[in-house]
């Protein structure tokens, strides 16, 4: 009777899930990150201070500069209005 005991006490505890003794929990399931993305409103501030930074150099720089801040501007534009 004595060995069946132990044999029924060995195979309860290879079934059971292995506690981690030092931070005291057991197994955790698999936890996924179902969250938007929370930094859209960072990248538009930082959008809209290029966006004033560009207008006030407009007028400064040769004429390929200028023709290309008008341009970054206006695609600029183009992604808020999206």
């Amino acid at each position: 009777m004595r060995r069946k005991k132990e044999k029924v006490e060995t195979l309860l505890q290879s079934t059971l899930p292995k506690v981690n003794t030092v931070g005291g929990f057991g197994p955790l399931g698999y936890i996924t990150n179902l969250s938007n993305d929370n930094q859209l409103h960072l990248y538009h501030g930082l959008l809209i201070r290029i966006q004033k930074l560009m207008e006030s150099r407009l007028n400064s720089g040769s004429y390929e500069t200028r023709m290309h801040y008008g341009q970054l501007l206006e695609k600029i534009e183009d992604i808020r209005n999206w």
